[in-house]
């Protein structure tokens, strides 16, 4: 008895022992613990950003957010301007909120603001407009969906070469080092023919596609199926069947917010979201010198980036335009037309100086974050563990101090992140920090109505062939009545005629 009561006393000391040691000695800071992360990770931080938004301005200055000691994350006005932004996060997580605080910001500096929103977000319209309100600036609404009025028109005040440009962007018409490059010289041999008949500066994509039905040589068209196929798609797209609507260079004059919902699925409305993109950035680069500076925000870019916005990405900082880009892996990169993901990763990356990481769960994505806040030093400890007499373990309590280096934001943390709670980089040192969403009334706005085209004929749908009348002979069989009236509307022999016949192997 003496022997099992001095054995678990032993224990029970050790352990009391080690406790003690741990809560009255200085550390620089040890591995974390995931099962211990509530003591780790900043609690909430609430506040109201529009509240900051005057001092943040009075000193030159682009509210990010706020860290954990409810200190202000912030970035100088003048290297915002020339720096790309990334934002990453799976949905949910907070994206739109930190774009919308930055976003509001860029209004009341008096920059044009473009919001390309393939997901039609619920609140970020009405954070916008209130911004362009308080502003005293334009906020225009367009919605790209079937069935909307005709509203904004992407060859409206273009030249041959971007009408070019954005026909090979909308329709992914560049190489792609594949054998596939070969059957694709058709195409862009049909749309670089057809650019040379536009003589006019505005074009509706109906009164592209009659040119081109019209126009083309025989040998030309024989060759471009698949992109007279895409270009009359493009001609149901309600939405742009106008040659006049919006005009994006507007709001480089004025200031203020272009508003553009688009789809996640359909196709065609994805071609047109890349061409507006592509349309924004030739616009900027053929007025560099506009004192407006002018911000696009990409959501999803996975259904926006294309091929050539993503080679401007490294050019059109120095024409006083930069871009937000928010995405929820960079597997999404992988969806940008005619380039490898590994390409467009690394493109991506080397242009987006500022990135604002929520919680991933993804154990790769999370270390590939941590490998980027830096490095500090941390102190691990080494104790000797012995035996008494009694055979029970006894932590001795001297201690070996070791200095490591380790990530100043690791894995564990990357991966438990608070809602609203952000990994911010390049930004000082690497921090945590909270966005917290502006607060507004949610409205519903109008879309602006243009002028429709006049549907061509060539656009309506053939008559429905006329349907054969029943068969009404009595004793005809049901395969035989099946026949006479085949549901494509062909001829077919008549049934009688395969009736007990050799099947002759010969003529086959």
């Amino acid at each position: 008895n003496l022997y099992l009561i001095g054995r678990r006393l032993s224990v029970w000391l050790n352990a009391r022992d080690t406790a003690f040691l741990k809560n009255h000695t200085s550390r620089k800071g040890g591995e974390s613990d995931v099962r211990n992360m509530q003591d780790i990770l900043p609690a909430r931080v609430d506040y109201d950003p529009v509240a900051l938004f005057d001092e943040a301005k009075a000193r030159d200055l682009m509210l990010l957010g706020l860290d954990e000691k409810r200190k202000a994350v912030t970035v100088p006005r003048s290297a915002w301007v020339k720096s790309h932004v990334q934002v990453m996060g799976p949905p949910g997580t907070g994206k739109g909120v930190e774009v919308g605080i930055t976003l509001s910001q860029a209004i009341g500096y008096g920059d044009a603001v473009y919001w390309f929103d393939p997901k039609n977000d619920q609140w970020a319209p009405s954070v916008m407009a209130a911004a362009c309100e308080k502003a005293g600036v334009p906020f225009v609404l367009v919605n790209l969906q079937r069935g909307q009025p005709a509203q904004i028109n992407p060859f409206h005040n273009v030249t041959r070469d971007e009408l070019y440009e954005l026909l090979e962007t909308g329709f992914s018409l560049g190489e792609r080092g594949t054998d596939a490059d070969h059957y694709r010289l058709g195409d862009r041999e049909a749309a670089w023919e057809l650019c040379q008949m536009v003589d006019k500066p505005s074009i509706s994509a109906s009164e592209l596609y009659r040119m081109a039905h019209d126009r083309l040589p025989e040998g030309v068209l024989d060759k471009a199926k698949g992109f007279m196929s895409k270009l009359k798609e493009l001609t149901r797209l309600t939405a742009t069947q106008t040659a006049e609507g919006v005009d994006i260079r507007d709001f480089v004059e004025r200031g203020g917010c272009l508003y553009v919902i688009g789809h996640t699925r359909d196709d065609v409305v994805i071609r047109m979201q890349r061409m507006l993109v592509m349309r924004l950035v030739q616009m900027r680069e053929a007025m560099p010198h506009h004192r407006r500076h002018v911000t696009g925000f990409l959501d999803e870019i996975k259904y926006l980036l294309s091929k050539p916005v993503l080679n401007a990405l490294g050019t059109v900082r120095d024409k006083g335009m930069n871009f937000l880009l928010a995405h929820q892996s960079m597997g999404d990169l992988g969806s940008v037309p005619n380039v490898e993901l590994e390409s467009a990763r690394r493109e991506f990356l080397d242009c987006t100086p500022i990135r604002w990481f929520y919680r991933n769960k993804d154990f790769d994505v999370a270390e590939w974050i941590s490998n980027m806040t830096g490095q500090k030093l941390a102190e691990v400890e080494r104790r000797s563990v012995t035996r008494n007499e009694g055979y029970a373990e006894r932590v001795e309590a001297e201690v070996v101090l070791m200095d490591k280096q380790k990530n100043l934001i690791d894995t564990n943390q990357v991966q438990n992140l608070p809602d609203g709670c952000a990994v911010c980089i390049g930004v000082g040192i690497a921090k945590l920090a909270y966005a917290n969403p502006i607060r507004v009334e949610k409205r519903a706005f109008a879309v602006p109505v243009a002028p429709q085209v006049e549907p061509d004929p060539i656009f309506e749908p053939a008559a429905p062939a006329a349907k054969s009348k029943p068969a009404k002979k009595a004793g005809k069989k049901p395969a035989a009545a099946a026949a006479e009236n085949p549901p494509d509307g062909r001829p077919l022999p008549p049934p009688d005629a395969y009736d007990d016949a050799p099947f002759n192997w010969e003529e086959l």
